[in-house]
């Protein structure tokens, strides 16, 4: 089953947001992705995003990638509505879409949930955990613009 196929997304705010691509007025508008990594470097993240997207009046999207094995596809070992909780604190004033994605490998979600030449942000730790700064640098090579938030 195909990563893409199974999906849950809560949005941030009572106001829905504007559709990724278009502006109130028909105009292209910025989509801003912030990948989730961990809870702090998500929070890092997102503060680093936050007063970007005002000045360019972009949408921001919190893509979270959620692993679940094949034998329980479908069932994600942490509750998705948990997750969402746990994410919609760090979205600040901004109406922000909590983008949760369930599928049995981590790149595949995150490739096939971003359109070509997307602006995306991690959060990692400088030193350690490599895997942050690994998925920053493979996003780059698949020609995304992405921007490296160091965590601690």
């Amino acid at each position: 089953m195909d990563a893409a196929h199974t999906f849950e997304r809560f949005a941030a705010t009572t106001n829905p947001p504007i559709p990724p691509g278009t502006s109130g007025q028909g105009q292209k508008q910025v989509e801003i992705v912030v990948i989730h990594t961990t809870i702090e470097a998500t929070r890092k993240a997102m503060q680093a995003v936050l007063q970007l997207a005002k000045d360019l009046e972009a949408h921001i999207r919190l893509l979270a990638p959620q692993i679940v094995p094949q034998a329980a596809y479908g069932v994600p070992p942490v509750s998705i509505r948990f997750l969402a909780d746990q994410l919609l604190p760090l979205t600040g004033a901004i109406a922000t879409l909590v983008d949760i994605r369930l599928g049995s490998d981590r790149w595949d979600i995150i490739r096939n949930s971003l359109p070509p030449a997307s602006l995306v942000v991690v959060g990692g730790r400088r030193f350690w955990p490599w895997r942050d700064r690994r998925l920053a640098m493979r996003l780059q090579k698949a020609g995304h613009n992405v921007l490296f938030v160091k965590s601690h």
